[in-house]
């Protein structure tokens, strides 16, 4: 919801799509999420034709925007991709977050 806040141009789906790169990224740089199946992941995002990447945002205030989201938790700033197909809702350092998402800012 925060990308889409900021660029409404971004349809929900491809915001999620986007989102689930971010956490990948997130979960890769704190060692929990499993590196051949994050690739994997980002493999079937881009090959459905998801962006990846997106201009004309910046990282503070699209994690700004994500703390304000009415589906956001206190704390939690990604959901992280683990093993195979699990997900667990971790406390992100702010840097770590902010880096996932620059990543994902051009």
């Amino acid at each position: 919801h925060a990308l889409e806040a900021l660029r409404p141009d971004i349809l929900h789906g491809e915001a999620v799509a986007w989102g689930m790169a971010r956490a990948l990224d997130a979960g890769l740089e704190l060692g929990l999420s499993d590196p051949e199946a994050a690739a994997e992941a980002r493999s079937l995002i881009e090959a459905y034709g998801f962006e990846t990447s997106y201009s004309g945002i910046e990282p503070e205030a699209l994690l700004a925007a994500m703390r304000r989201d009415k589906k956001g938790l206190p704390g939690a700033e990604a959901v992280l991709y683990k093993e195979e197909c699990s997900v667990a809702l971790v406390e992100t350092p702010e840097a770590v977050a902010l880096r996932a998402l620059e990543k994902g800012l051009r």
